[in-house]
């Protein structure tokens, strides 16, 4: 508690990780009266660690969340409502039912299954649809912008 400051809960994993210690070297210590210097000072590295390794991983996880926020710029923005757009566009091309299966599985997130079930479709149409309206999308986009690269799921 004294090493600790106070705080049972850093005192009481220090003792279980060193007493663990301790039974898995039981074997090794030879002489018995030093186990009490020998317990200290496994206690005190044990305790360092720890803290070491706590204060690692909060500066880590400070570091993340200064690296999460998102910094837009105007360019961003527009870039972003652009894209939007035009993909509204592009997905208000595809025949009525390509677009619903479409819309239900990557706007509204329902699972093909369940999408099937809606429609009074089965699975493997379900499936069609999406990677035909995929296949469409990825076809236009390079087609209309020049869009240099793969997309996942094409062939090299």
């Amino acid at each position: 508690m004294k090493l600790s400051h106070g705080n049972d809960y850093i005192a009481e994993e220090i003792t279980q990780i060193v007493f663990l210690k301790l039974w898995e070297r039981i074997d090794s210590i030879h002489d018995k009266g030093t186990l009490k210097n020998y317990l200290i000072s496994m206690a005190y590295t044990t305790l360092l660690n720890y803290l070491k390794h706590d204060t690692t991983e909060y500066i880590y996880l400070n570091y993340l969340k200064g690296e999460s926020t998102l910094d837009y710029t105007t360019q961003d923005e527009i870039d972003t409502t652009f894209l939007n757009t035009y993909l509204s566009t592009l997905i208000s091309e595809l025949p009525p039912m390509r677009q619903r299966v479409f819309i239900m599985s990557r706007m509204e997130c329902m699972p093909n299954k369940q999408i099937a079930q809606s429609l009074g479709i089965s699975l493997s149409t379900v499936e069609t649809h999406l990677s035909l309206a995929l296949k469409f999308l990825r076809q236009e986009l390079k087609r209309r912008y020049n869009i240099i690269g793969n997309f996942p799921g094409d062939k090299p």
